[in-house]
């Protein structure tokens, strides 16, 4: 098997002629693919471990020598794709990029590890994004997530959400004032019907009242006076016909004669 530095040497990409490389610019941020090595050289150099190490994107350029991002190896439909991000600072300051994959052991390279130099493939561009200037440190760069927005859809569904939450506020408003204004009339109600009643109460006492005015006392004078008036005139009569001869009383006068020939009644 063959040193990792025959793996860069032995097999050579296979380039279209009509395909021109991949240029940098420093206005995208751009999601790179590396491919057109064949199997053998993929499972000999890129996908083989050796005391855990990882493959690495690493700068040749002389203000990125340091660390830059990881490789991905992934197998899609039996092709072999090797995926990396290239960060956006680096992006963002340089108008080209040259760089090679190296076998790694956590954050330390060595020349004689590199695996795939810059000058023996190309690159194709997935996809952009807005460039985001950062820091120009010489610190090494971790790899950055592609940007996750929001999709169309996502829109839609939480402008729908939000226009049934404001739907449901103003159904529960307009039912709280409409109870409130229901209880308010029911309690207007109430109070013009009990002082309805309390004046139908006051006005029958007060007739009431006015009626037992109105009527002679059982006490006066002149209600035990005319009774005792009644019984002495009684009395004098009395005594009158008593003192009256007997052919003077009524009664005592003879009966008239009855004529001859007069019918008997």
């Amino acid at each position: 098997m063959g040193s990792i530095e025959d793996c860069r040497t032995r097999w050579r990409l296979r380039r279209d002629e009509e395909e021109e490389p991949t240029t940098y610019r420093n206005d995208s941020s751009v999601r790179l693919r590396f491919g057109g090595w064949e199997q053998e050289y993929i499972d000999r150099c890129l996908v083989r471990r050796r005391y855990n190490q990882s493959l690495w994107l690493v700068s040749v350029d002389e203000s990125y020598r340091e660390l830059l991002a990881p490789v991905n190896v992934s197998n899609h439909y039996e092709e072999t794709r090797v995926t990396i991000v290239v960060p956006k600072p680096v992006l963002s300051e340089m108008s080209t990029f040259r760089f090679d994959i190296k076998s790694c052991s956590e954050r330390d390279c060595y020349d004689d590890s590199r695996a795939i130099s810059s000058d023996e493939f190309y690159v194709q561009a997935l996809s952009t994004a807005p460039r985001t200037l950062g820091s120009s440190s010489t610190e090494p760069l971790e790899p950055e997530e592609p940007p996750s927005g929001l999709s169309p859809g996502g829109r839609v569904g939480i402008g729908i959400g939000l226009g049934l939450a404001a739907i449901a506020l103003g159904l529960m408003g307009f039912l709280y004032l409409y109870r409130r204004r229901r209880r308010r009339r029911e309690i207007e109600s109430y109070l013009l019907s009990a002082a309805a009643e309390e004046t139908t109460v006051t006005a029958k006492a007060t007739s009431e009242e006015a009626t037992v005015a109105e009527m002679p006392a059982s006490n006066s004078p002149e209600a035990h006076k005319r009774p005792i008036f009644e019984m002495e005139g009684q009395e004098q009569h009395k005594e009158l016909q008593g003192s009256l001869p007997a052919s003077e009383m009524p009664g005592s006068q003879p009966a008239p004669a009855e004529l001859a020939g007069s019918p008997h009644i």
